[in-house]
């Protein structure tokens, strides 16, 4: 009896003498889980959502999910909640169907990139024709909110290339954001492009979010005009956020605050799951994911949706 009494005296102890031993213990364990997920890792972000509350299903076990790689099983070696921190990119609209709520979208970053942990990062990108980074990563969530107000399209080519600002969003987090970080590109924007003939290509913008494990969603205003334009080019925020495992909801109105909070809500809440491939060919090839909770799991949660990334390229990380 005394072994087992001992330990605990001892804990409690040390919980009165060094109140803050708890949080540098759960950063530990953040830090561990980082160091836990090799270069030989697939790291997919998933979101559970209920469809009956629209919220974040948590408490999930690795046991709870099956997952197939091209139809084959895979065993899921890590799965972590909120633990491994975010990288996003929030990619702003400068058409003058956007510009005009700048300061009522400031405000509502100001409360939603709150919500992030200390360790999550924020980079500010504007794009037009072209893009351009407004404000490098930084864990300053109210720098970030602010930089909004001092976005404008100077130094961009005019008109709105979805194509574009996705793609340098993409080589950004590609270029300054290390594995296995969560690399996410939050647009806002009224997904209208206005050139027919974009570059980079769709197929391109696809290949790089793939390969980088990027997650893109959108927070979307209204532009009834510029609907039939989207039928007609290529490449849109709701196809790119599909195809990645992201959400797209709407910016009109009141629902501008909620909405931004619930999105990013969203992102702080997603499962990180890690595996290695059974096709240990690095052969460049696409492979599709399909990922689901065991039908146990679905009778205990009820109804849920679950959202991830279509697939990813085999092929060495950073190659």
């Amino acid at each position: 009896m005394r072994r087992k009494i001992m330990p605990l005296l001892i804990a409690a102890v040390l919980h009165l003498v060094l109140p803050g031993a708890g949080s540098r213990a759960k950063q530990q364990d953040a830090r561990d889980d980082s160091v836990k997920l090799s270069v030989a890792y697939v790291l997919l972000d998933a979101q559970v959502l209920s469809k009956k509350t629209g919220l974040a299903v948590r408490g999930l076990n690795r046991g709870d999910f099956v997952l197939y790689e091209d139809s084959v099983k895979q065993h899921i070696e890590y799965l972590s909640q909120e633990k491994l921190p975010l990288s996003i990119v929030l990619l702003l609209d400068v058409s003058s169907s956007i510009a005009p709520v700048f300061g009522r979208l400031q405000a509502a970053a100001e409360k939603a990139l709150q919500q992030l942990g200390p360790a999550d990062e924020v980079a500010l990108m504007a794009f037009g024709g072209t893009a351009r980074v407004v404000l490098p990563f930084t864990t300053d969530k109210e720098l970030a909110a602010r930089s909004i107000n001092e976005v404008d399209g100077a130094g961009l080519e005019q008109g709105t290339d979805i194509n574009e600002g996705v793609y340098r969003a993409a080589l950004y987090l590609k270029t300054f954001v290390e594995f296995p970080k969560r690399r996410v590109i939050l647009a806002i924007t009224d997904d209208v492009p206005s050139r027919v003939i974009t570059s980079p290509a769709e197929s391109l913008v696809f290949r790089e979010l793939h390969e980088n494990e990027i997650t893109v969603c959108g927070l979307m205003f209204q532009n009834p005009v510029g609907r039939l334009l989207v039928r007609q080019i290529p490449g849109s925020i709701k196809t790119y956020a599909l195809e990645t495992g992201g959400g797209v909801l709407s910016a009109e109105g009141k629902k501008l605050e909620a909405n931004l909070s619930e999105l990013v809500e969203h992102l702080r809440t997603r499962y990180s799951l890690g595996y290695i491939s059974t096709n240990p060919k690095k052969d460049g090839k696409f492979r599709k994911i399909k990922l689901d909770l065991v039908p146990e799991a679905r009778q205990q949660m009820g109804e849920v949706r679950i959202t991830v990334r279509s697939g990813y390229y085999a092929k060495p990380r950073g190659g």
